[in-house]
């Protein structure tokens, strides 16, 4: 079924102003995927700037990948959210994010972030990288 134009409302959502004074576009932010060059294009992102920093300092950087319209499916997630790839089988193998207020709810108001793994999906990761590595190896 088509949707006709005239029933769809745009959504177009100001963020702003920034602490630089300017006004930022959500939607055009959300749009955004690439490396460290979105990072400086896009104003407020200062702790993902000194994270990439940290990860060049450990040689990992070119391994990640930022999207700025990512967004988890639960509704716990306060801050940033991340998913972990392989390029050996180019699937999920986990995910996590920051949820601040999760914990608040059985008790104790605590900052908190975490990731799960599927240890089934980080298996097979780690047989298709084995079969990639034998298959570069001369015989």
């Amino acid at each position: 079924m088509a949707v006709s134009g005239s029933l769809v409302t745009p959504i177009l959502v100001i963020l702003g102003p920034t602490a630089s004074g300017k006004t930022v576009v959500a939607l055009e932010v959300a749009r955004r995927i690439g490396g460290a060059e979105i990072l400086s294009q896009t104003p407020g992102l200062e702790g993902l700037q000194s994270l990439h920093a940290r990860l060049e300092e450990r040689g990992v950087a070119d391994r990640v990948i930022y999207d700025l319209g990512m967004v988890r499916e639960l509704g716990y997630y306060t801050g940033s959210v991340f998913e972990v790839y392989d390029p050996a089988v180019g699937f999920t193998l986990g995910g996590g994010g920051r949820y601040d207020e999760l914990i608040g709810r059985f008790g104790r108001d605590l900052p908190a972030c975490g990731i799960a793994l599927d240890v089934q999906r980080v298996h097979l990761a780690q047989a298709a990288e084995d079969a990639l590595g034998a298959k570069e190896q001369p015989e």
